[in-house]
């Protein structure tokens, strides 16, 4: 039966590493130590098994079962089986020093052979039958801890706890800067360096036990620092913040958090998540715990909220996973960053060009009423005083009247142009005659003035009752198309077209001009700081609508304009209105 295994603690080991592993089962072994030299196999060290044929057989088969093929591995000699005669035990007395020029020949021909290490591991049961040489076994341990330092060995020393004496184990323990208790990878606090512990007294050993008092007192204080400091940082920051198990339980919430909410932090622990300040992505896909656990590190986007009083609050979130020993997810912690003021900003700013522009139409319709009704009307009856100044006197010069005739041109000339300027600052008659009219009547003056052909053409307008934001706004794409056609277009045929339809207002113009390439039209607007399309882009924004443009050299330019159609029928009227 296959067995998959993964360490309590996740284990990343380097060279130089010394490790002891007690085990306490047969099982327990094979899995530990298979895994641990799969990694290095798989990291392209060479792997070394010392042991006796049967226990160094139980581990290949662990690591087949684990689904590694070692066949190919034993072939080309990156894992390698070795006796305790061929090691420990060369000479027939075991060695220290032969033994650590062994593992530091081993290393040398490793490296040679192309792999990037060694990595032994080595049964300690042999030194249970007190073979020649054995009461020097601690010192060797101890001395491997000068030799593995700024290697590229890794040493992991077997002892089964059921066969070692205490004291010996504790000896063993005094050793190994690492240890493997069962399935659970320690930084070994029993650990004595090596001039310690080969120099060993009772006072040597009670030192080295003060040390580690202290160094455990000052370890403890610096991780209930460092808890305070986060706990700090989560309960005073400016954002809410949550922490959530998989389960979707709150276990821990910040007074931002309540604050944002309006419910209090003992309210909160305990309850689901979705319980408290839920919203539209709660038991849907886009959940961020849901998120979290199928692999995502990091979660945000924006949401609307909903507080314990009904007030919807705009927030973004931002999610990431909380993990265990193991690695696991075992939750999440989420950040709320409330950003009411900012959306409130956004509408003020998107508002602001609208109030704007309602400003400048307003100034517009006022200088064109006082151009219209005030200069219009005063230039017309110094025209008309003009005519009749020598209506009585027939014998007035003649260059006296031609010179009064020039007058009267002028005055006329200065007539039309104040009524074309009144005309262009505010439609006449947009309120009475209604959108389409107005534009047709603007296409057919703009093609009197200019000898340009405007074919004008509406479906649906007649009856259609809008706001003036929105009949203004309108009327001022239209004529800003036309003012670019004249200034650019060198087109002779324009069509206009205006379509009220559910749910839009579609208006689109057509030219027969010279065309353009609209990127290079764009920069080149923004860089001389021409505002017709940008004038236009920002109109149509203002209606929540979305404009196209078209357009080539020598085929012409077309403009799509969508806007929403929120006007309303006030009676039946004809389908469309031509110019």
């Amino acid at each position: 039966m296959k067995t998959r295994f993964s360490l309590e603690t996740p284990i990343e080991l380097h060279h130089g590493d010394h490790l002891c592993c007690l085990y306490e089962t047969a099982e327990e072994r094979r899995m530990v130590l298979a895994l641990v030299m799969r990694q290095g196999l798989e990291r392209g060290e060479k792997a070394s098994l010392i042991g006796d044929i049967q226990g160094s057989q139980a581990l290949l088969d662990q690591m087949r079962d684990d689904g590694l093929e070692v066949s190919p591995y034993l072939s080309s000699g990156q894992l390698g089986v070795m006796s305790f005669d061929e090691t420990y035990m060369r000479e027939g007395v075991f060695d220290s020093d032969k033994m650590i020029d062994l593992l530091e020949t081993e290393t040398d021909r490793a490296l040679t052979q192309g792999y990037s290490g060694l990595r032994v591991t080595g049964d300690m049961s042999w030194t249970l039958k007190t073979p020649p040489g054995v009461e020097e076994i601690i010192n060797y341990e101890a001395k491997l801890n000068e030799f593995f330092p700024g290697s590229k060995c890794i040493g992991i020393c077997q002892y089964d706890k059921r066969l070692f004496p205490p004291a010996m184990l504790m000896d063993v323990l005094a050793t190994h800067p690492l240890a493997i208790i069962g399935t659970e990878v320690f930084d070994n606090f029993y650990y004595m360096p090596p001039k310690d512990l080969l120099h060993y007294n009772p006072q040597v050993l009670l030192d080295h036990m003060l040390r580690n008092l202290k160094e455990h007192k000052r370890a403890k204080e610096e991780n209930r620092i460092a808890y305070e400091k986060l706990k700090q940082i989560f309960d005073t920051a400016t954002d809410g913040m949550r922490v959530i198990d998989r389960e979707f339980n709150i276990l821990r919430v910040n007074t931002t958090f309540s604050k944002l909410t309006g419910i209090s932090k003992d309210e909160a622990l305990g309850k689901k998540c979705y319980e408290v300040f839920g919203g539209p992505v709660c038991h849907t896909p886009n959940c961020t715990l849901t998120r979290v656990l199928g692999g995502e590190e990091l979660v945000e986007f924006e949401v609307e909220r909903e507080r314990s009083d009904g007030t919807k609050i705009p927030c973004i979130i931002r999610a990431a996973p909380i993990q265990g020993p193991d690695g696991d997810v075992i939750g999440i912690v989420e950040d709320f960053k409330d950003i009411s003021e900012r959306k409130l900003m956004e509408e003020h700013l998107r508002v602001l060009p609208q109030k704007l522009l309602q400003a400048q139409e307003k100034a517009r319709q006022r200088i064109a009423r006082d151009l219209h009704d005030q200069i219009a009307q005063d230039l017309f009856t110094v025209k008309i005083a003009c005519e009749t100044l020598f209506d009585n006197e027939a014998d007035a010069p003649l260059e006296a009247r031609h010179r009064l005739l020039d007058l009267t041109r002028m005055v006329q000339g200065s007539i039309v142009a104040v009524r074309n300027l009144s005309y262009d600052l505010g439609p006449p008659g947009l309120d009475q005659r209604g959108l389409a009219r107005t534009v047709s009547q603007y296409c057919q003056d703009f093609s009197d003035r200019h000898g340009v052909s405007v074919d004008f053409h509406a479906v649906g307008m007649d009856g259609l009752k809008l706001d003036f934001d929105t009949e203004i706004n309108l009327y001022r794409l239209v004529q800003e198309a036309l003012n670019n056609v004249k200034k650019h277009a060198d087109a002779k045929q324009v069509t206009v077209r205006m379509i009220a339809s559910s749910p839009n207002i579609v208006v689109r113009i057509e030219d027969d001009g010279i065309g353009f390439d609209l990127n290079d039209r764009l920069a080149s607007a923004a860089k001389e700081k021409r505002l017709g399309l940008r004038s236009m882009e920002e109109r149509v924004g203002l209606l929540e609508g979305e404009m196209r443009i078209q357009s080539r050299a020598k085929e012409g330019t077309r403009i799509f304009i969508e806007v929403p159609n929120k006007g309303k029928k006030n009676v039946a009227k004809q389908k469309h209105t031509d110019n």
